[in-house]
């Protein structure tokens, strides 16, 4: 067991006592000098009601706020980023536009004095407005990371990541990886209202939907903590994770596991999504061998043209 996972607990456990035991076993087993970077980034996570009553007399309380000061430092500044490219694309023309990923959690958690680290800049908009969101982008000093993505490639990737300063900037116009036949329905769901911020169902959908978060990046559980839906937008998300990600539910489970306050869902493995997902499959795999063909017929053509041409 790493030295996050008690740390962890006590930041998702909807029961105060049994999250107060958590943290005092973490502060117990840690030392703060020697704190991983995933436990660093979750000491700021916490609000300051359980701070005010988690380190009274605690020898280390001036380090652990030198800790979510420097949190919230950082943030501060990534956030002015966010800002700064938002309001350019939008004077631009470009909208909707979105924050997205650490970036729309961080402005959607309500914990009160709760600092959400944000590792990179994330933003998300319509992919008809991708070049021109680039040039005005690049115009500022961005420069996109490796080859551009090409058009026919936007039903597979969902981002450009572009640099400046030692900062990245990812530009999404897809906040989940779904299979590529429903890559713009997808991307329809999620801008059909108008608004400024990504929905809650949404954003735990791609918080839950999303593969294993990396090491230097917080637990998934972490985020999904923070959002927080009531009832009636956890049966939307039940809704969305259906037709987008469905390996989400397992993720639940994954939840509940650690005191964190999510329903009991499940989904039949015969849904729409995965009987769409075996059609194409057996689709491809029909035309896989006809592509082969037409290869081969190709290459050979090509190879018999010079003696053909010369005689």
């Amino acid at each position: 067991m790493n030295d996050s996972w008690h740390l962890l607990s006590a930041l998702v456990h909807a029961s105060p006592q049994v999250a107060e035991a958590a943290w005092r076993r973490w502060r117990k087993e840690v030392d703060l000098q020697e704190v991983s970077w995933r436990s660093v980034q979750l000491i700021a996570l916490l609000d300051r009601v359980q701070w005010a009553g988690w380190t009274v007399e605690d020898p280390d309380i001036g380090l652990l706020r030198g800790i979510a000061r420097r949190a919230w430092t950082e943030s501060q500044l990534k956030l002015r980023v966010l800002r700064n490219c938002t309001h350019s694309l939008i004077d631009a023309g470009v909208s909707p536009v979105l924050p997205a990923g650490p970036c729309a959690v961080f402005l959607q958690n309500r914990r009160p004095d709760s600092i959400r680290p944000l590792p990179d800049v994330e933003i998300l908009i319509p992919r008809a407005h991708l070049w021109s969101a680039l040039r005005i982008l690049e115009g500022q000093g961005w420069m996109v990371c490796g080859h551009k993505v090409e058009a026919k490639a936007l039903n597979w990737v969902t981002h450009v990541t572009l640099q400046r300063g030692g900062l990245n900037l990812k530009l999404f116009w897809r906040h989940l990886s779904v299979p590529p036949w429903r890559a713009r329905e997808c991307e329809d769901a999620l801008f059909a209202a108008s608004r400024s911020q990504m929905s809650p169902e949404h954003l735990m959908l791609s918080v839950l939907g999303s593969g294993a978060s990396s090491e230097h990046s917080l637990p998934w559980q972490a985020d999904a903590a923070l959002v927080g839906l009531s009832d009636a937008q956890w049966q939307q998300w039940g809704a969305l994770a259906k037709r987008w990600a469905p390996s989400a539910f397992t993720r639940l489970s994954e939840l509940r596991q650690l005191g964190a306050p999510a329903p009991t869902m499940s989904f039949s493995r015969w849904s729409m999504a995965k009987l769409e997902e075996l059609v194409h499959g057996g689709l491809r795999r029909l035309l896989m061998p006809l592509r082969r063909w037409r290869k081969q017929l190709s290459s050979r053509l090509f190879s018999r043209a010079p003696t053909h041409l010369a005689s």
